[in-house]
């Protein structure tokens, strides 16, 4: 049949999509956090350059709280990073994500989907 594809086409298709979804999502998610890279750098600068100005102890704590702002940072930018990429994701992926309020991805009984009602599979993917 004319219609019908070869899994080879069909491979192509759907890499096709994927890196198309990517690239739509790098100009969407990505680009507006360099500005917020750059602010972070910025901010971590200016304490590091107080810090250096400041006695021992002051200074100890000061640099301490610029790890632990930048470790807030880079966690917000990687759990974006995931929201992002999660609808793209492979089933294999997928079972690895536990569902919203589990700790660890499980086997389920389908009464837990309950909850979700209403809610589309994107939607529920979105919400993870």
């Amino acid at each position: 049949m004319a219609d019908e594809i070869t899994p080879e086409q069909a491979t192509e298709l759907a890499d096709k999509f994927i890196r198309r979804y990517l690239e739509k999502a790098a100009e969407l998610h990505l680009k507006p956090y360099v500005g917020l890279i750059g602010e972070s750098l910025r901010r971590s600068l200016s304490l590091v350059s107080q810090a250096a100005k400041a006695d021992k102890e002051t200074a100890a704590e000061i640099l301490r709280s610029v790890v632990v702002l930048n470790h807030a940072y880079l966690e917000d930018f990687l759990r974006n990073i995931a929201l992002w990429l999660l609808p793209a994701a492979s089933e294999e992926t997928l079972n690895e994500v536990p569902l919203s309020g589990s700790r660890h991805a499980e086997k389920f009984w389908l009464g837990k989907l309950a909850k979700h009602r209403g809610k589309t599979v994107d939607d529920f993917l979105a919400n993870q």
